[in-house]
Protein backbone atom coordinates (compact mmCIF):
# COMPACT_ATOMS: atom_id res chain seq x y z
CA UNK A 1 0.00 0.00 0.00
CA UNK A 2 1.06 3.40 -0.77
CA UNK A 3 0.03 6.74 0.39
CA UNK A 4 -1.45 9.26 -2.65
CA UNK A 5 -2.31 12.92 -2.89
CA UNK A 6 -6.06 13.02 -3.25
CA UNK A 7 -5.90 16.91 -3.71
CA UNK A 8 -3.19 16.69 -6.60
CA UNK A 9 -5.36 13.50 -8.25
CA UNK A 10 -8.59 15.81 -8.46
CA UNK A 11 -6.72 18.79 -9.64
CA UNK A 12 -4.82 16.79 -12.37
CA UNK A 13 -8.41 15.14 -13.32
CA UNK A 14 -10.08 18.08 -14.02
CA UNK A 15 -7.56 19.70 -15.53
CA UNK A 16 -7.31 17.29 -18.89
CA UNK A 17 -11.05 17.29 -18.57
CA UNK A 18 -11.35 13.72 -17.15
CA UNK A 19 -14.30 12.27 -15.84
CA UNK A 20 -14.42 9.79 -12.18
CA UNK A 21 -16.40 7.54 -13.74
CA UNK A 22 -13.63 7.40 -16.52
CA UNK A 23 -10.95 6.54 -14.06
CA UNK A 24 -12.95 4.18 -12.20
CA UNK A 25 -13.30 2.34 -15.65
CA UNK A 26 -9.98 2.26 -16.14
CA UNK A 27 -8.85 1.47 -12.63
CA UNK A 28 -11.20 -1.83 -11.97
CA UNK A 29 -13.01 0.28 -9.39
CA UNK A 30 -16.25 2.00 -8.05
CA UNK A 31 -16.77 6.39 -8.74
CA UNK A 32 -17.21 6.11 -4.98
CA UNK A 33 -13.70 5.21 -4.67
CA UNK A 34 -12.40 7.27 -6.57
CA UNK A 35 -14.30 10.24 -4.81
CA UNK A 36 -12.99 8.43 -1.32
CA UNK A 37 -9.52 8.66 -2.79
CA UNK A 38 -10.41 12.38 -4.07
CA UNK A 39 -11.30 13.42 -0.41
CA UNK A 40 -8.69 11.30 1.15
CA UNK A 41 -10.97 8.94 2.85
CA UNK A 42 -8.85 6.42 1.29
CA UNK A 43 -5.28 8.12 1.63
CA UNK A 44 -3.86 4.38 0.65
CA UNK A 45 -4.11 2.01 -2.15
CA UNK A 46 -2.54 -0.82 -3.95
CA UNK A 47 0.82 -0.24 -6.17
CA UNK A 48 -0.84 -1.67 -9.00
CA UNK A 49 -4.03 0.60 -8.60
CA UNK A 50 -1.58 3.12 -8.61
CA UNK A 51 0.24 2.81 -11.18
CA UNK A 52 -3.43 2.41 -13.35
CA UNK A 53 -4.24 5.52 -12.03
CA UNK A 54 -1.75 7.13 -12.94
CA UNK A 55 -1.76 5.65 -16.77
CA UNK A 56 -5.32 7.09 -16.58
CA UNK A 57 -4.04 10.54 -15.44
CA UNK A 58 -1.71 10.17 -18.24
CA UNK A 59 1.52 11.65 -15.67
CA UNK A 60 3.98 10.43 -13.82
CA UNK A 61 2.76 8.37 -10.63
CA UNK A 62 5.10 10.20 -8.66
CA UNK A 63 2.89 13.09 -8.89
CA UNK A 64 -0.19 11.80 -7.35
CA UNK A 65 2.32 10.72 -4.05
CA UNK A 66 1.41 12.12 -0.96
CA UNK A 67 5.28 12.22 -0.79
CA UNK A 68 6.67 12.66 -4.07
CA UNK A 69 10.11 13.53 -2.27
CA UNK A 70 10.38 10.28 -0.65
CA UNK A 71 13.26 7.90 -2.61
CA UNK A 72 11.44 5.20 -0.36
CA UNK A 73 8.15 5.50 -1.31
CA UNK A 74 9.03 6.30 -4.87
CA UNK A 75 11.34 2.97 -5.12
CA UNK A 76 8.66 1.00 -3.40
CA UNK A 77 6.31 1.85 -6.48
CA UNK A 78 8.58 1.28 -9.26
CA UNK A 79 9.72 -2.12 -7.33
CA UNK A 80 9.09 -4.17 -11.00
CA UNK A 81 11.10 -1.20 -13.27
CA UNK A 82 8.36 1.43 -14.17
CA UNK A 83 11.23 4.01 -14.98
CA UNK A 84 13.03 7.23 -13.02
CA UNK A 85 9.84 9.86 -12.36
CA UNK A 86 10.80 13.17 -11.01
CA UNK A 87 10.67 13.94 -6.93
CA UNK A 88 9.61 17.46 -5.51
CA UNK A 89 10.89 20.58 -7.42
CA UNK A 90 12.76 23.36 -5.17
CA UNK A 91 10.94 25.77 -3.11
CA UNK A 92 11.07 28.74 -5.71
CA UNK A 93 10.27 26.48 -8.48
CA UNK A 94 7.24 25.13 -6.59
CA UNK A 95 5.40 28.73 -6.53
CA UNK A 96 6.83 29.47 -10.58
CA UNK A 97 5.30 25.81 -11.07
CA UNK A 98 1.93 26.32 -9.28
CA UNK A 99 1.39 30.28 -11.12
CA UNK A 100 2.38 27.62 -14.51
CA UNK A 101 -0.35 25.17 -13.32
CA UNK A 102 -3.24 27.97 -12.80
CA UNK A 103 -2.39 29.65 -15.94
CA UNK A 104 -2.61 26.32 -18.23
CA UNK A 105 -6.31 25.15 -15.77
CA UNK A 106 -7.34 28.54 -16.48
CA UNK A 107 -6.76 28.73 -20.48
CA UNK A 108 -8.01 24.85 -20.38
CA UNK A 109 -11.38 25.97 -18.94
CA UNK A 110 -11.98 28.98 -20.96
CA UNK A 111 -11.32 26.87 -24.14
CA UNK A 112 -13.52 24.08 -23.00
CA UNK A 113 -16.37 25.83 -22.00
CA UNK A 114 -16.32 28.10 -25.98
CA UNK A 115 -14.89 25.15 -28.33
CA UNK A 116 -16.32 21.84 -26.98
CA UNK A 117 -19.70 21.28 -28.59
CA UNK A 118 -22.54 19.59 -26.55
CA UNK A 119 -23.12 16.92 -29.90
CA UNK A 120 -19.53 15.77 -29.04
CA UNK A 121 -20.08 12.25 -28.30
CA UNK A 122 -19.45 8.85 -29.19
CA UNK A 123 -22.02 6.28 -30.67
CA UNK A 124 -21.18 1.93 -30.66
CA UNK A 125 -22.94 -0.19 -32.62
CA UNK A 126 -22.27 -3.91 -32.50
CA UNK A 127 -23.04 -6.67 -35.56
CA UNK A 128 -22.94 -10.20 -34.72
CA UNK A 129 -24.54 -13.18 -36.35
CA UNK A 130 -28.11 -14.30 -35.68
CA UNK A 131 -27.22 -18.49 -35.11
CA UNK A 132 -24.52 -20.55 -34.43
CA UNK A 133 -24.37 -24.23 -32.84
CA UNK A 134 -23.04 -24.89 -29.49
CA UNK A 135 -19.63 -25.74 -29.59
CA UNK A 136 -18.88 -23.27 -32.14
CA UNK A 137 -16.82 -19.89 -32.68
CA UNK A 138 -18.23 -16.88 -33.90
CA UNK A 139 -17.04 -13.42 -35.10
CA UNK A 140 -18.67 -9.98 -33.28
CA UNK A 141 -18.10 -6.59 -34.56
CA UNK A 142 -18.09 -3.06 -32.47
CA UNK A 143 -18.08 0.22 -34.67
CA UNK A 144 -17.35 3.15 -32.83
CA UNK A 145 -18.44 6.42 -34.28
CA UNK A 146 -16.44 9.42 -32.74
CA UNK A 147 -17.83 13.09 -33.80
CA UNK A 148 -14.73 15.06 -32.52
CA UNK A 149 -11.55 15.48 -34.65
CA UNK A 150 -9.16 15.50 -31.30
CA UNK A 151 -7.53 11.97 -30.08
CA UNK A 152 -9.08 10.71 -26.34
CA UNK A 153 -8.67 7.84 -24.52
CA UNK A 154 -12.05 5.93 -24.31
CA UNK A 155 -12.96 2.52 -22.87
CA UNK A 156 -14.70 0.06 -24.47
CA UNK A 157 -16.13 -2.61 -22.63
CA UNK A 158 -18.37 -5.65 -23.70
CA UNK A 159 -20.01 -8.21 -20.75
CA UNK A 160 -20.39 -11.80 -22.66
CA UNK A 161 -23.19 -13.85 -21.63
CA UNK A 162 -23.28 -17.06 -19.86
CA UNK A 163 -22.14 -20.06 -21.72
CA UNK A 164 -20.02 -18.51 -24.01
CA UNK A 165 -16.23 -17.03 -23.91
CA UNK A 166 -14.13 -14.68 -25.34
CA UNK A 167 -11.44 -16.07 -27.30
CA UNK A 168 -9.38 -13.78 -29.58
CA UNK A 169 -9.80 -9.82 -29.97
CA UNK A 170 -8.06 -7.08 -32.49
CA UNK A 171 -6.95 -5.50 -31.99
CA UNK A 172 -5.95 -7.27 -28.95
CA UNK A 173 -8.11 -7.03 -25.19
CA UNK A 174 -6.63 -4.27 -22.87
CA UNK A 175 -7.97 -6.75 -20.35
CA UNK A 176 -10.25 -9.89 -19.34
CA UNK A 177 -12.62 -9.87 -16.52
CA UNK A 178 -13.76 -13.38 -14.91
CA UNK A 179 -16.08 -12.17 -12.47
CA UNK A 180 -18.51 -10.78 -15.41
CA UNK A 181 -17.17 -12.52 -18.20
CA UNK A 182 -16.20 -9.32 -19.91
CA UNK A 183 -12.99 -7.94 -21.95
CA UNK A 184 -12.00 -4.61 -22.64
CA UNK A 185 -9.78 -2.83 -24.69
CA UNK A 186 -8.39 0.54 -23.90
CA UNK A 187 -8.03 3.28 -26.94
CA UNK A 188 -7.96 6.81 -28.29
CA UNK A 189 -9.65 7.99 -31.37
CA UNK A 190 -10.66 10.76 -33.15
CA UNK A 191 -12.85 11.44 -35.59
CA UNK A 192 -14.38 9.00 -38.04
CA UNK A 193 -15.20 5.07 -37.75
CA UNK A 194 -12.99 2.53 -35.93
CA UNK A 195 -14.24 -1.31 -35.43
CA UNK A 196 -13.02 -3.65 -32.47
CA UNK A 197 -13.48 -7.86 -33.48
CA UNK A 198 -13.30 -10.51 -31.22
CA UNK A 199 -14.29 -14.27 -31.74
CA UNK A 200 -16.52 -15.69 -28.89
CA UNK A 201 -16.97 -19.62 -28.40
CA UNK A 202 -20.58 -21.18 -27.36
CA UNK A 203 -20.44 -24.22 -24.64
CA UNK A 204 -21.03 -26.97 -26.24
CA UNK A 205 -23.38 -28.19 -24.20
CA UNK A 206 -25.87 -25.20 -24.90
CA UNK A 207 -29.00 -26.38 -25.50
CA UNK A 208 -30.68 -25.49 -28.97
CA UNK A 209 -32.96 -22.46 -29.07
CA UNK A 210 -31.09 -20.67 -26.36
CA UNK A 211 -30.91 -16.99 -26.80
CA UNK A 212 -27.35 -15.49 -25.99
CA UNK A 213 -27.52 -11.63 -25.14
CA UNK A 214 -24.54 -9.77 -25.61
CA UNK A 215 -24.35 -5.74 -24.02
CA UNK A 216 -21.75 -3.37 -23.87
CA UNK A 217 -20.88 0.32 -22.96
CA UNK A 218 -18.04 3.24 -24.11
CA UNK A 219 -16.50 5.24 -21.29
CA UNK A 220 -15.33 8.21 -22.73
CA UNK A 221 -13.98 11.42 -20.99
CA UNK A 222 -15.28 13.96 -23.78
CA UNK A 223 -18.86 14.19 -24.58
CA UNK A 224 -22.32 15.01 -23.41
CA UNK A 225 -22.62 11.38 -22.06
CA UNK A 226 -19.57 10.17 -20.15
CA UNK A 227 -21.23 6.34 -20.81
CA UNK A 228 -23.09 5.06 -24.07
CA UNK A 229 -24.17 1.88 -24.29
CA UNK A 230 -23.51 -0.25 -27.26
CA UNK A 231 -26.47 -0.02 -29.66
CA UNK A 232 -26.94 -2.49 -32.63
CA UNK A 233 -27.72 -6.78 -32.73
CA UNK A 234 -27.11 -7.68 -29.21
CA UNK A 235 -28.46 -11.48 -29.13
CA UNK A 236 -27.98 -14.52 -31.05
CA UNK A 237 -30.10 -18.15 -30.89
CA UNK A 238 -28.46 -21.40 -30.77
CA UNK A 239 -29.44 -23.50 -33.75
CA UNK A 240 -27.80 -26.22 -35.58
CA UNK A 241 -26.60 -24.26 -38.83
CA UNK A 242 -23.25 -22.38 -39.19
CA UNK A 243 -23.13 -18.40 -38.44
CA UNK A 244 -22.51 -17.41 -42.18
CA UNK A 245 -25.58 -19.29 -43.33
CA UNK A 246 -27.20 -16.56 -42.64
CA UNK A 247 -30.88 -18.09 -44.07
CA UNK A 248 -30.60 -21.39 -42.57
CA UNK A 249 -30.47 -23.05 -45.83
CA UNK A 250 -27.30 -25.71 -45.39
CA UNK A 251 -25.29 -24.04 -48.00
CA UNK A 252 -23.14 -21.13 -47.79
CA UNK A 253 -23.13 -19.46 -51.19
CA UNK A 254 -21.15 -16.29 -52.95
CA UNK A 255 -23.39 -13.44 -51.52
CA UNK A 256 -22.89 -14.75 -48.11
CA UNK A 257 -19.11 -15.55 -48.29
CA UNK A 258 -18.44 -12.07 -49.61
CA UNK A 259 -20.63 -9.88 -47.26
CA UNK A 260 -18.43 -11.99 -44.66
CA UNK A 261 -15.18 -10.75 -45.83
CA UNK A 262 -16.86 -7.26 -46.21
CA UNK A 263 -17.72 -7.30 -42.61
CA UNK A 264 -15.30 -9.10 -41.03
CA UNK A 265 -12.13 -8.51 -43.48
CA UNK A 266 -9.75 -9.94 -40.48
CA UNK A 267 -11.30 -13.61 -40.14
CA UNK A 268 -9.10 -14.51 -43.83
CA UNK A 269 -6.30 -14.77 -41.88
CA UNK A 270 -7.92 -17.44 -39.50
CA UNK A 271 -8.13 -20.94 -39.69
CA UNK A 272 -11.15 -20.75 -38.98
CA UNK A 273 -11.82 -19.38 -42.26
CA UNK A 274 -9.55 -21.04 -44.78
CA UNK A 275 -10.49 -24.55 -43.05
CA UNK A 276 -14.18 -24.31 -42.52
CA UNK A 277 -15.53 -21.55 -43.90
CA UNK A 278 -14.37 -22.07 -47.48
CA UNK A 279 -14.24 -25.61 -47.63
CA UNK A 280 -17.85 -25.25 -46.77
CA UNK A 281 -18.47 -22.54 -49.07
CA UNK A 282 -16.74 -24.87 -51.73
CA UNK A 283 -18.91 -28.36 -51.29
CA UNK A 284 -22.35 -28.49 -52.03
CA UNK A 285 -23.20 -27.81 -48.34
CA UNK A 286 -23.27 -29.20 -44.56
CA UNK A 287 -25.13 -30.54 -41.77
CA UNK A 288 -24.21 -30.07 -38.27
CA UNK A 289 -23.14 -32.97 -36.68
CA UNK A 290 -24.34 -32.54 -32.92
CA UNK A 291 -22.45 -35.67 -31.44
CA UNK A 292 -18.82 -34.53 -32.18
CA UNK A 293 -20.39 -30.57 -32.57
CA UNK A 294 -18.70 -30.02 -35.70
CA UNK A 295 -19.56 -29.24 -39.57
CA UNK A 296 -19.86 -32.06 -42.16
CA UNK A 297 -19.32 -31.14 -45.83
CA UNK A 298 -21.45 -32.80 -48.68
CA UNK A 299 -19.85 -33.52 -51.28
Amino acid sequence: MIRINGDQIRRIRESKGLTQLYLATFVGVTTDTVSRWENRKYPTIKKENAAKLAEALETDLAKILENPDSAEAVSEVFAHDQGNYRTSLPGPLKILWALLAFTVIFGFTAWWFTSVSDTSEIKAERILPRHSPPGSRLPIKIILTAHDQALYPLILKEVLPDGTRPVTGMPDFYSKGEKDNSIKWLSKKGEGKNSFFYMAEIDSQTKPETVLTFTGKVTSKKGKQATVNVQGMDAITVRPFHWADSNMDGVIDDDEILLIIDTFPWLEDLDLFQKEIETIWEAEGYTWDSTNKKFITIP
